[in-house]
Parts: C-alpha cells; structure tokens; sequence
C-alpha cells in the first residue's frame, strides 16, 4: 500500500449542476461537473460516482455511470457530464445529489476527505400517481355490441411526470372493479 506524502495529487469536486427538481426510480438525468487537482503532483486516471444522500454528508445510494477521467496534471481541471440512473429500488424521499471525485479511492492523495461536492439544491425521487377523478357517458342502456361515449378525466397530483398511459373502461354490475367485470 502506497502511503499518500504532501507531495501527492488531490484531486477535488469544485462545480457540480444541480440535479433536476424531480425524478422517478430508473430514470436517467444529466449531471456535469469539474474535478481539480491541487495537488503538486499528477493524478493517475480515475473516475468520478455519483449518490444520492438524505443527509447531504454521507453517500447514501450509488448511482449508475461514473464519468471516467484521464491523467490529470498539477492544477488541471477537467469538466464533463455523464447521464446517471437512479436505481429502481429507491424509495421515495428528498434527497442531495453528491459527486466524489476518485470514486474508487484508486488514487493515493494528500487528503482523502475532500473529494465530494454537494448539489445546491435537492431531488425529490417518486412515482406518478394516476388518479381517475370522473368517467361520464350520455348512454343510459345498450345492446351487445353497440357502441357507446365515454368521457373520463384523469389527473397526476404527485409531483413527478407521468409517461403517456391508455384508460380502460368496464362494465360492471357494481361501483367496484373485479374478475367479473367486463373490459
């Protein structure tokens, strides 16, 4: 094991895009950000990760896609962007977005401590939640096989995007849907 000296690279988080205002378990977003060394000397290629944090100190739930950096010179920075995902399994919640620079602690460096930057502002990770608010039709009777019109309203209260969904109707003999009902 090679013992970091001051005389070691230090590689550091200085700018990090805040992530955006709201996302959903599996989804993808954009994150930028600028690792510097200001270290004396260069660093070894290494990798930045990303995580989501509920206390904005600890990494908390790794995200996917690391952004992989080249040999960096004393005082050189290097800016890029990566789309992350969040994994499906995170549950709902308000949550930091924190970079660390040398994510796989592969680079010996004069202070371990100090490679992670915090987001100025949070994410909300949830799930759209589909509410059928009205279904009306004009029709009062049928018969098998006629066709009737249906108007219904649906809304998203929550605060996350829902992807576009398909509406079915049923007939059915009370207020509740069940296996006897018909599609």
């Amino acid at each position: 094991v090679r013992v970091p000296s001051l005389a070691s690279p230090d590689l550091r988080i200085t700018a990090l895009s805040p992530p955006p205002p709201v996302a959903a378990p599996g989804e993808a977003f954009s994150v930028s950000d600028t690792t510097h060394n200001v270290g004396p000397e260069p660093a070894a290629s290494s990798y930045n990760a990303y995580y989501l944090s509920t206390s904005g100190e600890t990494p908390d739930i790794r995200l996917t896609n690391n952004r992989y950096l080249d040999e960096l010179a004393a005082g050189q920075t290097a800016t890029g962007s990566r789309n992350v995902k969040v994994p499906v399994s995170v549950p709902s919640g308000s949550y930091w977005l924190l970079a660390c620079a040398d994510g796989g602690d592969d680079v010996p460096e004069q202070e371990e401590g100090n490679n992670c930057a915090l987001a100025e502002t949070k994410v909300t990770i949830g799930k759209p939640d589909l509410r059928q608010r009205d279904v009306a039709t004009t029709s009062t009777s049928a018969t098998p096989g006629a066709k009737i019109s249906v108007t219904d309203t649906v809304d998203n209260p929550s605060a996350v995007t829902a992807l576009a969904s398909t509406t079915r109707y049923y007939l059915s003999l009370d207020s509740m849907r069940n296996g006897g009902d018909l599609l």
